[in-house]
């Protein structure tokens, strides 16, 4: 849980200290129906050569030395996509679409996560999209699932590593379709409207304000029966 929160705070910008704001949170999600999760390793080797430095053995890898090292992941993205040897493990005992996946290794470290869960009412997020959805008069399926959380580290932008994580995540669900919500960008110019728009996500609503949050934010589905498309290797798809 440690790991997996570093790489969110490194992810979105945010200071190490709001890490364990996160954790309770995380805890909760994690119990909830239909939840599944998936997580992006590389080896040490290749971390290496991206300037990402693994934390070191000992007590100085639960202080001031792990969180140095997610700082480091701040560096330039690489400037075109290369190919990265990269290993998606589900979390501990889900195995739904990523079946014969070896649990993670010490020779690997953790640059990527994605996890969600079934919607359903009395959830925050989704008690708001269905508000917002049944006000513009958008219809919704009964069956779905939320995309809550994917993040990858920033020096590991334009390996593919979303993609991976993305695809794979798809794959543990059984729902029709998967919604989720992402900050409006002029233009859909940055590395998350790429990827979400390169897996058939589509407009459910745009420039939606949740409560407490200033920004504006789209609400994305995409119905799982279009996933078995494949994506070739410049991001298009062919049936």
């Amino acid at each position: 849980m440690r790991e997996a929160l570093d790489v969110y705070v490194s992810a979105m910008g945010y200071s190490p200290r709001l890490s364990w704001q996160r954790s309770p949170v995380w805890h909760e999600h994690s119990r909830w129906a239909g939840f599944s999760a998936v997580a992006a390793f590389v080896s040490r080797e290749d971390a290496a050569g991206l300037a990402v430095s693994a934390p070191a053995d000992g007590a100085a890898a639960r202080g001031r030395g792990r969180r140095w090292w997610f700082r480091r992941a701040n560096h330039e993205p690489a400037s075109e996509p290369q190919d990265l040897d990269v290993r998606v493990v589900p979390a501990s005992g889900d195995t739904r679409g990523l079946a014969g996946q070896e649990p993670p290794s010490s020779d690997e470290v953790l640059v990527g996560i994605c996890y969600g869960y079934r919607t359903s009412q009395g959830q925050w997020w989704f008690d708001r999209v269905s508000a917002g959805a049944r006000s513009a008069g958008v219809s919704l399926p009964e069956i779905m699932a939320e995309l809550t959380e994917l993040h990858v580290l920033p020096a590991l932008h334009g390996h593919r590593v979303g993609r991976a994580l993305l695809q794979s995540f798809l794959a543990t669900r059984t729902e029709g379709s998967v919604l989720l919500s992402t900050p409006e960008v002029e233009g859909e110019t940055n590395n998350a409207w790429r990827l979400y728009r390169r897996a058939g996500f589509t407009d459910v609503l745009r420039n939606f304000l949740f409560e407490g949050d200033p920004r504006r934010f789209a609400i994305l589905r995409t119905d799982l029966h279009q996933m078995s498309a494949t994506s070739t290797a410049d991001g298009s798809r062919t049936e």
